[in-house]
């Protein structure tokens, strides 16, 4: 999608659509097949105007919902591993580490507190999405980050909730239009996420 299309959705579901020069509109769009597990079949994007006045778009793979280490292992959450539900999340993240002090420690958006995120938890362990029941608000750590710097195809315990770009370096592309955003208005970041 390009830009245009992109500010249409977020009027259409009236959410916040930022258009001052780099105030980043930080979005992801759900991949209507809810079936298929493991994948990155997502779309993690991002739409400014520049410096210039030149409205941008990019778009990347990702997934928006758990890998399947999350789908049949023991979650790291009593009541189940989260899936986000669709919505506007105002003011959810800021700049900051994931996987801090491991291995693969790198710039990524981090959940700035609890109770900012909606979402189901999935704890029958059967392999399936849980799309359905309690919406909770109790997620913590649900970043939005990347895999590893070579290719990862499966997204496996990469994500437990998070939102997940599969291309290192595409996340990076993110992550520096964040921080020119941060560097100019000092805000947190809001993110859409849209269910096609």
């Amino acid at each position: 999608m390009g830009y245009a299309e992109i500010k249409a959705l977020y009027d259409k579901n009236c959410f916040t659509f930022e258009t001052k020069p780099y105030r980043v509109n930080h979005f992801g769009r759900r991949n209507k097949d809810l079936i298929t597990v493991n994948q990155f079949n997502d779309i993690r994007g991002i739409a400014f105007v520049d410096d210039f006045g030149n409205e941008i778009c990019l778009e990347f793979k990702c997934t928006t919902k758990p890998g399947l280490t999350g789908l049949v292992g023991e979650p790291v959450n009593k009541n189940g591993t989260f899936i986000m539900a669709p919505g506007f999340y105002k003011d959810c993240w800021i700049i900051g580490k994931h996987n801090r002090g491991k291995e693969h420690e790198h710039d990524a958006l981090v959940q700035r507190t609890t109770g900012v995120f909606k979402g189901w938890r999935d704890n029958n362990k059967n392999g399936k999405f849980d799309f359905d029941g309690k919406i909770y608000e109790d997620a913590t750590g649900v970043n939005d980050h990347t895999t590893r710097a070579h290719q990862i195809n499966n997204v496996g315990g990469f994500s437990l909730g998070c939102q997940v770009t599969q291309d290192d370096k595409e996340h990076m592309i993110k992550i520096a239009t964040a921080m020119r955003d941060f560097e100019l208005y000092g805000l947190p970041i809001s993110y859409a996420l849209f269910q096609d």
